[in-house]
Parts: C-alpha cells; structure tokens; sequence
C-alpha cells in the first residue's frame, strides 16, 4: 500500500516559509559577523596606534638621554610637557643603590613630600609622568622608574603608556625596557 497525501493545499507555502526563515537565519549570522569584525579590527588598528605612539615616546626619551636634554624640548607636530623637569635630570644623572633607592629621589618629583615616598617607585606611568607627549592622537605617558651605575654605563628602567585616542583611553599600550647608556668619560 502506498501512503498518499490527500491534501496538498499549503505545502508550498510551508515550504516557502521554512525556507524564508532559513534564509533569514543565514543572513543575521553574516550581519552579526560583519559586524564584530569590523569592531575587532577598529580595536586592532586603534591598539597599533597606540603601541606605535608608545614607542615614539620611548625613542624621543632615548634620544633625550643621549643627547642629554632634560628640559621640556620641542618637536614639530609633537606636544610635549615635562612638569618635572628638574626631578627628570636627577633621575637621569643620579644613580640608585641600596643605600640610595628611587624612594629616596627628592619631592620634587611630585611638588608634594608626602606623595614621593609611594608613587615615584610605582611603575605607572600614568602617576607622575617623567614626560607627556600627544601623538597622532595618543597621550604618552613616559617615566623612568629607577637609574643604577654600573662600571661603565647607566641604566635605566623605563615605563611608557600610551593611550588611544578614545574617550575612556581604551584600547592602550605600554612598554617597559631597560636602557644602558655609557657613562661620558672624565
């Protein structure tokens, strides 16, 4: 015996709908990742900017100590602000030891003594920068953290941040290095 439908009225329209629904499920999908790949991207390019800005600040510190200019220097097309200056050429010239640690460097650092103690060694930059930058967009942060001598160079431990252009400073990059730089000769 063989099974037969009597009715067939409404089966294309069943299947019309069925399919329609598909098709709809299949275009959201492609909506949906479209969508979070562009966000994926915008966070990835807005990181790369930060984490190139970040190393623009971490080069223009450098050339900085080699060339030994501790003021607020200058650049075309860069904003820079040192607001402590004075404290940056001490950390740049006066080495830490045991019985001479970064707590140790003076309030200028901070303009206030009883803030000196605890965020100077903090290795934010973001508290007490050494130097400010505004690039491309970014603010950098940049802050030496500790200055040791060696027999024959200085070394420095350095943090940099760097912040995208976005309201809340999000996505960002930071860099910590050590940098060895010669002693001049007597």
């Amino acid at each position: 015996m063989k099974p037969s439908i009597r009715n067939e009225k409404g089966i294309a329209l069943l299947t019309t709908l069925m399919l329609t629904v598909l098709g709809f499920g299949v275009v959201a999908t492609l909506l949906y990742m479209v969508t979070y790949a562009t966000k994926a991207t915008s966070v990835e390019q807005k990181y790369a900017t930060a984490l190139d800005a970040a190393k623009g600040g971490a080069d223009f510190l450098i050339n900085m100590m080699q060339n030994e200019l501790y003021g607020p220097p200058g650049l075309g097309g860069v904003v820079v602000s040192s607001s402590n200056s004075a404290c940056m050429e001490q950390k740049l010239t006066q080495a830490t030891s045991e019985s001479n640690p970064a707590a140790s460097w003076p309030p200028c650092c901070t303009g206030n003594s009883t803030q000196c103690n605890s965020d100077i060694v903090s290795s934010d930059p973001r508290i007490l920068p050494d130097l400010t930058l505004s690039v491309g967009g970014c603010q950098v942060f940049t802050k030496i953290i500790n200055t040791k001598i060696t027999n024959d160079d200085f070394l420095y431990t350095v943090s940099v941040r760097a912040n995208s252009p976005t309201p809340d400073g999000e996505p960002h990059a930071e860099i910590f290095f050590l940098y060895s730089l010669n002693k001049p000769s007597p």
